[in-house]
């Protein structure tokens, strides 16, 4: 079942201590593996607790099953060395001369590798694995091969419906699914059986999904079942669980923070241990709770860890940023894509921070990054970009008076027939934050 020493080693493995390291220092896994797994989070639990527990047996997915998993997976992937280079392309400062318009792949490379893992694990577990592999895995997992295969058809779902369940985009707004495409994908899902049902509830509410509209229409869907009364259970018992599972997160992320100190670097984290759809999400379920009246307490608890996650998350990314030395020659346009994404979800972090506590709490940060971008003239961008990348910060609602001066002395164009001019004035018009585009 398995891949060559040298291929597991490279694409595959990574021991404890490389771990340890990656999270005092690097922050969060930006390995194949941890884009795989990293959206099953909530479901997640040690062998030991696992076996102990009759709910959890039924509800959660054992870790060590995991590895076996992984690399049954990985086994002969096709499309292995392109997750690598999107992997290392994640930052933009490694990626080649591309057009993303014509390559999707590498307009955000983490986001299309995370793609490609999913994909091929829906499709491996959507066949049956040989028994031979299945000991195995027991034998890896310290499992029961009746208990994987238990196992293994929801966990094919769940990856089939990636796109629904599992966080994608960096958007700070939850995402409105179609009600006729999510209707569809819950009944796939339900039709799995109950235990793929209670394995996409949570994954479900602590997805990047608006949970006005998923809620209703996973009660609906439940609703249409025979067993009805197991399916509507596992909603509500996924609602009042997904405060606490993501307060543990945040708490255990706090922790990880703590440990971390600003470091220079050649460019930006590519992952962060908060993202901005989690989050969004975070923010979206403490306002439901709220204004429904339902798990009011668990909320309050977790605005209050989330905030200080965020913050905490934050104060170090902009620290970094001080601390990065950006090329002085012209940007090839995939790091200046890389760039502006990082600036907008510097700008996210800070918005959605200040639903979690005070706006206030961030502006200060956002200044200072902004005077460095302004201040540092040797920069390899044009003034314009310069002066753009501190407003998109900051957050202006108009163009600043510098820029507008700037723009002033430009040379007047050949022809001054007022229709030209009244495009220049809508051009300086257009310098609009970037949550105005």
């Amino acid at each position: 079942m398995g891949l060559s020493a040298t291929s597991r080693a490279s694409f595959l493995s990574r021991s404890a201590g490389d771990e340890e390291a990656e999270v005092s220092v690097a922050g969060p896994g930006i390995m194949p593996f941890d884009l795989l797994f990293r959206p099953l989070w909530p479901l997640v639990v040690p062998s030991a607790q696992w076996r102990r527990s009759l709910k959890e047996s039924t509800t959660r997915i054992p870790d060590t099953l995991l590895e076996p998993l992984r690399i049954w997976m990985f086994d002969c992937y096709p499309e292995a060395d392109l997750v690598l280079r999107l992997i290392e392309s994640g930052n933009g400062s490694r990626l080649p001369a591309r057009d993303p318009l014509e390559e999707p792949e590498w307009a955000d490379p983490v986001q299309r590798a995370s793609e490609l893992l999913w994909a091929r694990a829906a499709a491996v577990l959507s066949r049956p694995v040989p028994p031979t592999v299945l000991d195995e895995m027991a034998v890896t997992a310290g499992l029961k091969t009746t208990d994987i295969t238990g196992l293994l058809p929801s966990l094919a779902v769940l990856f089939a419906e990636a796109p629904l369940l599992f966080p994608h985009g960096s958007s700070p707004v939850p995402a409105v699914a179609d009600r006729s495409g999510l209707l569809a994908a819950l009944t796939r899902i339900a039709g799995t059986g109950i235990l793929a049902w209670t394995f996409a509830m949570p994954l479900l509410l602590a997805a990047r999904n608006e949970i006005d509209i998923v809620l209703p229409a996973a009660r609906t869907v439940a609703l249409s079942f025979a067993h009805k009364g197991r399916y509507v259970a596992a909603c509500d018992e996924a609602l009042a669980e997904v405060f606490p599972l993501f307060e543990a997160r945040c708490t255990k992320i706090l922790q990880d923070l703590k440990g971390v100190k600003a470091v220079a670097r050649e460019g930006r984290r590519v992952t962060l241990w908060l993202e901005v759809p989690d989050l969004a999400t975070i923010l979206s379920l403490i306002r439901f709770a709220n204004r429904c009246s339902v798990h009011v307490l668990p909320a309050a608890q977790l605005r209050s860890v989330a905030a200080r996650a965020c913050r905490l998350q934050f104060d170090l990314l902009v620290a970094e940023d001080l601390l990065i030395h950006w090329p002085r020659a012209s940007w090839p346009d995939s790091l200046m894509i890389a760039f502006e994404r990082g600036n907008r979800r510097l700008r996210n972090l800070a918005s959605i921070g200040g639903g979690l506590s005070r706006p206030a709490d961030y502006r200060d940060s956002l200044k200072r990054l902004a005077k460095r971008v302004l201040d540092d003239v040797h920069l390899g961008l044009s003034i314009v970009e310069r002066m753009r990348t501190a407003e998109s910060l900051i957050d202006l609602r108009r163009p600043s008076a510098l820029l507008v001066d700037y723009l002033a002395l430009l040379p007047p164009p050949a022809d001054e027939r007022p229709s030209v001019r009244r495009v220049q004035k809508e051009t300086v018009r257009g310098l609009q934050p970037w949550n105005e585009l």
